[in-house]
Formats: structure tokens, C-alpha cells, sequence
């Protein structure tokens, strides 16, 4: 895949592959040998069986994230909706994980973008980091609900 990738490892020893492009975030949970010694194969592992379709919606997503390329290689645009969804998944992933408001940004903005941004009085991008890590634990305590309706 042509993007930028990073290798995040958390305090427990985990370790994600982050997927990024100017469109699409993807966050991979990495078990095994470290990828970063050692790049290989992926596999996909359905631990509980009765979550099997959600695990091939997850693999179909992630196809269409490496197919979804025009001829001139570049990318489809995200919907408003679907990228703030993305940005407050990511948001509460950190949040969850102990990253502050800024790492959080630059994961979602990139580190130049948030360094300009960061410098100033100006507070929009620090307030909107708030507002999504707010919105994604609200989502994850059940206001995912509204979304189905």
C-alpha cells in the first residue's frame, strides 16, 4: 500500500500497524514476531465465532481501503460522516490508550499540520480533539445506538 505507516506499541506490549493516506485512517492489531523486524503475511483471526461476520465486514473494509485507488493513484473521498465517524473512533482508541489531545491530532491531522496549530492562542483544533474524544466515549457507552436507527 502506498501511505504512511506507523508501528504503534502500547504499555503492554501490543502492537498496532496504522495504515494512514490522505483519507483513510486503518488500525491493525499485530500479534506474533515484532513486523517491525520482520514485515510478513496477514492473516485474519476470529477469536469468538459468533462475531464471524463482523471480522469479514472488518477484512472487506480493509480491501476496499487497499483497492479503493484511481488510475492516476489516488484515493476516494470519505463521505463528512464517515471521516468524523473515523476521527472520533481514532479519538476514543487513543483516549483509551493514554495519548493526549495532541498526539491524538496528529494521528487524525499529521504532526506539521498540528505543530501550526498547536503554537497560537487559537484553541479550535485542541477544542475539537475534546469534542471527539467526548463524542467517541459517548459512542462507546451505547450512543452507537442512534447511528443504527
Amino acid at each position: 500500500m502506498h501511505c504512511e505507516k506507523s508501528i504503534l506499541i502500547t504499555a503492554s506490549g501490543e502492537y498496532y500497524l496504522i495504515l494512514r493516506d490522505r483519507w483513510r485512517l486503518l488500525q491493525i492489531r499485530c500479534f506474533g514476531d515484532s513486523i517491525a523486524l520482520d514485515p510478513g503475511a496477514m492473516a485474519l483471526l476470529v477469536d469468538e465465532l459468533p462475531k464471524v461476520e463482523l471480522e469479514i465486514r472488518l477484512l472487506r473494509r480493509f480491501a476496499v481501503l487497499n483497492r479503493a485507488r484511481g488510475s492516476d493513484g489516488s484515493t476516494t473521498a470519505w463521505s463528512p460522516q464517515s471521516t468524523r465517524l473515523r476521527n472520533t473512533l481514532v479519538a476514543l482508541d487513543g483516549s483509551l490508550n493514554g495519548a493526549t489531545y495532541r498526539e491524538i491530532a496528529e494521528l487524525i491531522h499529521g504532526s506539521e499540520s498540528v505543530a501550526d496549530a498547536w503554537r497560537g492562542s487559537r484553541r479550535d483544533l485542541k477544542d475539537r480533539m475534546v469534542r471527539l474524544v467526548r463524542r467517541g466515549h459517548h459512542l462507546s457507552t451505547g450512543g452507537y445506538r442512534d447511528l443504527l436507527k
